[in-house]
């Protein structure tokens, strides 16, 4: 019933187009302080950067990690967030090592883990766009990411990041494997 609407990436509401007519619909992209994204340094690390836990993907990227992570013993997943029950994440994790939390930070504390990581992933199942991808790619970082919502439009595949199918574990873990095996 609105006279206007503000969509975060062109084709957001395509499936609504019908009851859209005559409606103003305009993509208005959120503005992102990038300035203090620079890449750091190159640990090895994979990190990932929000919540909740099932909409972001999550378990998908640890069970993705679990897969390569024999193949790669130098590297470590960083799960970075607000996950209030830690139960959830701990079975997930399944005291693996290599799987750290890291509690949630202010933004303007953001800068040092991206600038730091060597990839950034969001396997979100839902996602309207990915702040974390724009700051990654500020920072110079590898990024990959679902192909869901508005990631397509912050990652073109294979040019300036990676994507894969929304929950597929198979097809996060080899491009896990293609970046964590490519030194450059």
């Amino acid at each position: 019933r609105a006279d206007g609407i503000r969509t975060l990436y062109p084709g957001q509401l395509d499936f609504l187009a019908p009851s859209l007519e005559g409606k103003i619909v305009r993509p208005i992209f959120d503005f992102i302080y990038i300035d203090a994204f620079v890449n750091l340094a190159e640990d090895k690390v994979v990190l990932f950067a929000g919540f909740p836990f099932y909409l972001k993907g999550v378990d998908v990227l640890i069970e993705a990690f679990k897969r390569v992570a024999p193949k790669y013993p130098d590297w470590t997943l960083k799960i970075l967030g607000w996950f209030p029950d830690r139960s959830v994440l701990d079975v997930h994790c399944d005291g693996h090592p290599r799987i750290v939390y890291h509690p949630p930070v202010y933004h303007r504390d953001m800068p040092a883990h991206v600038g730091r990581a060597a990839i950034v992933v969001l396997p979100s199942r839902s996602e309207g766009m990915g702040r974390v991808l724009v700051e990654a790619m500020a920072a110079g970082k590898p990024r990959i990411a679902s192909a869901v919502g508005g990631t397509s439009t912050v990652i073109d595949d294979g040019k300036d990041g990676l994507l894969f199918e929304t929950d597929s574990v198979e097809q996060l873990a080899q491009q896990l494997d293609r970046l964590m095996g490519d030194p450059s």
